[in-house]
């Protein structure tokens, strides 16, 4: 359902477009020019559709499974976009917690997952290293949490992560930068669920107090 507004934009701007998803109910089909039922994990087959047509653009909004083939295709095609290497790098929640730590950057403790918590007397989080959207996480709080959080991370990838647990107020954020200076931030309240861990929705503008909303400005700032 993200999708749907770019799709439907399109064709005000002269472009034709060719709509990929693996469900036949996915609402942005039924708005594409030329529809195709493929699953975005087909990485392979969304390329050769890409070349069959000769398209001149890809793009996706929203959707982290649709990375991968997004920047196969730019990648193949010579078009604008992620390569490849950037979508697994950035996919990658360990390589990712490595290089904002090596940056000097503030990120919670992460580890490969080895088998024994870093402490098991202190709350932490299991995750697949690849999923998206909050699935498979789950915050293990005491011991007997520990195989349910294992089990549900493993339905999801067979390589999982330990990070340390931070508490506090959950916000989401999106940031414009330009040559290194941040232009903008767009601050979000997260919409919960218990007991899922990860935020269901957000919320914009963030109902936070302009304070807050500023030493979030600040703090996104400071770390480009």
């Amino acid at each position: 359902p993200f999708q749907t507004g770019l799709i439907k934009a399109a064709p005000s701007f002269g472009v034709e477009t060719i709509v990929v998803d693996g469900d036949p109910s996915a609402p942005g089909l039924k708005d594409a020019d030329i529809p195709e039922i493929i699953d975005l994990k087909a990485v392979s087959d969304i390329v050769a559709l890409a070349k069959r047509y000769g398209v001149c653009g890809v793009v996706s909004t929203a959707s982290d499974v649709a990375l991968p083939a997004q920047a196969a295709v730019s990648t193949a095609l010579g078009l604008p976009g992620p390569s490849t290497e950037w979508v697994a790098q950035n996919r990658h929640k360990l390589r990712v917690a490595e290089c904002l730590e090596n940056a000097g950057l503030p990120t919670p403790r992460t580890r490969a997952w080895s088998g024994t918590p870093a402490s098991i007397d202190d709350p932490f989080v299991i995750k697949p290293v690849s999923a998206a959207g909050g699935r498979g996480v789950s915050i293990v709080k005491i011991p007997e949490d520990l195989d349910a959080a294992l089990k549900q991370a493993s339905h999801h990838g067979d390589e999982l992560i330990e990070q340390a647990y931070v508490g506090g107020l959950p916000l989401g954020v999106e940031a414009l930068f330009w040559e290194g200076d941040c232009l903008a931030t767009f601050l979000m309240d997260d919409t919960l669920m218990p007991p899922f861990p990860s935020p269901v929705g957000h919320a914009y503008p963030s109902q936070q107090s302009v304070s807050v909303q500023n030493s979030v400005h600040r703090l996104i700032a400071d770390c480009g």
